[in-house]
């Protein structure tokens, strides 16, 4: 644990958890320039292990996160899993995010948009520090590793760019959620009291056996929607276009097709990973097992909606 600029109460509290499990180890730092990435560098320098994963102090990791990260990792020098988020209202979405993909690569160096629907709710133009991970090796063939971002450019995103950017660097996209990430933004009005409250449910929703799939298939669902709605608006305001605009000559023709069998692509690629990862679940052992509660569910709803 890297402490920046943290208060005496952290060594006590760390040094608690450290009497219940020896790996725990707290690094103290003074606070460093923006999120102190200085000190994570540091760290990194005196660490000895293969994989390194990260997770701010306001997220939590699913129980698989670090076995699905390591697993990619395997055959990858950086690897990310899909950026979910959990509002306030407690539903959930995920982002679809592929720094594998040329067509995600190249605005992502760039800093600028990608083009595929973060206006619409579908994709995202960066990653949070707690869905990815990386081998040390790799973190060490860097020119430079963590260091003080920019004014204005994420401080995570700023690193992450360095793996990207390499030739060298094995990049692996999993899409699938193993973290939740609560909003800071959305909270800064709450006290700590209440960031921990929401915090704590979340754990113990977590333990519940069927919790996995029932929170996976809420975010493809949503997902689903989501898409569906963004690729009929899509699909109407080109038919509108080529409608009001001039005949195209030949060049700029093939250009607009290049970019729709891109997007077309792009858009299959997802629609086969939600559906592969629809089929997992629905061929789990935790699928079938909570079937009656399902039924049950269904058949309270139903009764409900008879009563009003």
């Amino acid at each position: 644990m890297v402490g920046d600029g943290a208060p005496a109460r952290t060594r006590q509290i760390i040094d608690g958890l450290a009497k219940q499990d020896g790996r725990f180890k707290y690094f103290e730092y003074p606070k460093g320039p923006r999120n102190g990435e200085i000190h994570r560098h540091e760290v990194l320098r005196r660490a000895r292990g293969r994989i390194v994963c990260y997770i701010s102090d306001d997220d939590l990791w699913l129980p698989d996160h670090l076995e699905v990260l390591c697993h990619a990792l395997e055959s990858a020098d950086f690897a990310h899993t899909l950026s979910t988020n959990v509002f306030l209202d407690g539903h959930v979405e995920g982002y679809f995010l592929d720094l594998s993909s040329k067509a995600f690569i190249e605005p992502y160096l760039q800093c600028r948009g990608n083009g595929f629907g973060i206006d619409r709710g579908l994709a995202n133009d960066g990653l949070g520090i707690s869905f990815v991970g990386h081998r040390l090796d790799a973190y060490r063939r860097l020119p430079r590793g963590w260091q003080t971002a920019p004014p204005g450019s994420s401080t995570d995103n700023h690193m992450w760019r360095q793996f990207v950017s390499q030739p060298w660097c094995r990049v692996r996209s999993v899409m699938r959620t193993t973290a939740l990430h609560f909003s800071a933004p959305e909270r800064r009005r709450w006290s700590q009291g209440q960031k921990m409250a929401e915090l704590e449910a979340w754990l113990e929703r977590m333990k519940s056996p069927p919790f996995r799939e029932l929170r996976v298939t809420e975010i493809l669902e949503n997902f689903g929607r989501r898409y569906v709605s963004a690729v009929e608006k899509t699909a109407a305001l080109s038919a509108e276009n080529l409608r009001a605009s001039r005949p195209m000559a030949a060049a700029e023709a093939a250009e607009l097709r290049g970019a729709q069998a891109k997007l077309s692509a792009e858009q299959a690629r997802a629609r086969d990973e939600l559906r592969s990862e629809l089929a997992r679940i629905y061929n789990s052992r935790s699928w079938r097992v909570t079937a009656p509660f399902r039924a049950a569910r269904r058949i309270i709803g139903a009764w409900g909606r008879l009563r009003r």
